[in-house]
């Protein structure tokens, strides 16, 4: 059966540029990434209040079956595939397709700013749109992305740091593949 890797980590992390830069170095590597799916929007999606009294709840409330009918169909055209999703094994539905799970672990000021950097920088951003970006991490994201980070980096294979250089990440993950003799 076609491997599958998952690399997680909060908004800002850096799991995006890392999947990509994975992918590039591995030949016939498919991608699967959760924000593709708009989870968040749909009813099942658990409000903020119960992510942070109960994550492992909440990341299983989710109803993930698009996700693993689009994994398991990357499998039948990919020889590995990538998945860019937030939840490492806590989710039940996904943690049994995964063969081998990573987290980004990245501070969460860098990644406040990495975020700010990247959904803020068009022309027509105003200040405003800004402060009221850094009001909402500060009551909403940022006590999320504390649970987030705590939960679900004990629910993965490895941990990488977030702020080593890119080329050194994506060799975490290779190495540890050929050591599960996954490529």
């Amino acid at each position: 059966m076609t491997p599958v890797l998952s690399i997680s980590g909060i908004s800002g992390g850096g799991k995006s540029t890392l999947v990509q830069a994975v992918r590039d170095h591995l030949p016939g590597a498919g991608v699967v990434r959760f924000d593709d799916f708009s989870f968040d929007q749909r009813p099942e999606a658990p409000a903020a209040a119960v992510t942070v009294a109960d994550p492992i709840r909440a990341f299983n409330q989710y109803d993930l079956t698009d996700l693993a009918a689009a994994i398991q169909a990357a499998q039948q055209n990919h020889a590995i595939v990538i998945v860019d999703y937030p939840f490492g094994r806590v989710n039940r539905q996904i943690a049994p397709l995964i063969d081998l799970a990573f987290y980004v672990q990245t501070p969460l000021d860098v990644a406040f700013a990495r975020a700010l950097r990247r959904d803020y920088a068009a022309a027509d951003t105003t200040k405003a749109d800004i402060l009221a970006w850094a009001k909402a991490y500060l009551t909403q994201a940022r006590p999320l992305f504390v649970v987030h980070d705590t939960v679900v980096s004990q629910h993965v294979d490895q941990v990488i740091d977030g702020m080593r250089p890119l080329a050194e990440k994506v060799k975490t993950i290779v190495d540890a593949l050929r050591a599960q003799q996954l490529i």
